[in-house]
């Protein structure tokens, strides 16, 4: 498995003409951060404190200062739908149906183009078998042979059967027909976009421990490629000691009493140790400052 990070969101030119026009310095060399800060601070004009001039809000006194501080209350407080101005671009290559079955449930904010086994021949197939703590040498070894002689079937076929065409289309036709009897694990490259929102979701969801042993190695990858793009984004995830990514700003209240408690050291679903109901997201909404 490879992972590409193939594009993300840059300012244009005119970024520069919109930072006069609201009297505004960003402090973030960072352009993907300093975006998210630009739609938080436009949503309340809190470029800065009133100070009578157009482009400040009579109703704030005080405003966060600097692009790290701004950003932790806007993931804090909930206020995702500022992140949704950025995206990223990834390619993924060398990974399973396996994988993209699950990756592609992720639809709000992200858009998919996969290799098609319509178009594409299985003439060399090639599957992917990631390790498994419970899988023994004498199981890899028997899928190992199966896999082995299903290639020569595939290879066997193809050769007969799609070969002698001309017709592009009868050859389509017969890849589409081929393809059925390739196994889930079968090697395949995917290029997604992720918007940041939906981003950090799938982050979080993907490395849990509970995730697909596949996936949740992607996107421990992805994780820390993001990171390094824009680190104000990504300033309350981290690896516990298990490689889940985790949000240190998250905190869970018991759907049944009054206890609450913060990550790491509880998760999501958790049974209470107070009363034994479930653990839920707890909204905390401090807006003391914007």
């Amino acid at each position: 498995m490879k992972v590409f990070l193939l594009a993300q969101t840059r300012l244009a030119v005119e970024a520069t003409d919109f930072f006069e026009e609201v009297d505004w310095v960003p402090r973030s060399r960072l352009e993907a951060d300093t975006l998210a800060e630009m739609a938080g601070r436009l949503c309340y004009k809190s470029w800065k404190a009133y100070d009578g001039t157009p482009n400040t809000n009579a109703n704030v006194t005080k405003v966060r200062e600097g692009n790290a501080s701004y950003i932790g209350n806007i993931i804090d407080s909930g206020h995702g739908s500022v992140l949704e101005h950025i995206n990223f671009t990834f390619a993924c290559v060398g990974v399973s149906r396996v994988f993209t079955h699950e990756l592609v449930r992720h639809r709000a904010g992200c858009a998919y183009s996969q290799e098609s086994l319509r178009y594409c021949r299985l003439q060399d197939l090639q599957v992917v078998l990631p390790d498994d703590d419970y899988l023994t040498p004498e199981a890899r070894k028997d899928a190992i042979a199966a896999l082995t002689e299903l290639k020569k079937a595939i290879a066997k076929i193809d050769d007969s059967l799609i070969a002698p065409h001309k017709s592009f289309a009868v050859k389509k036709r017969l890849t589409s027909w081929l393809r059925r009897i390739a196994p889930i694990g079968v090697s395949t490259n995917i290029i997604f976009t992720a918007n940041m929102r939906a981003l950090r979701h799938m982050i979080c969801t993907r490395t849990s421990v509970h995730a697909e042993v596949e996936i949740r190695e992607a996107f421990a990858l992805i994780a820390k490629k993001v990171r390094l793009q824009c680190p104000s984004l990504m300033q309350d995830l981290y690896a516990d000691d298990q490689g889940q990514w985790v949000s240190t700003f998250t905190d869970y209240a018991c759907s049944g009493c009054d206890y609450k408690a913060t990550v790491p050291g509880a998760d999501l679903g958790d049974a209470c140790p107070e009363c034994g109901g479930m653990l839920m997201v707890n909204d905390r909404r401090s807006r003391a400052k914007i």
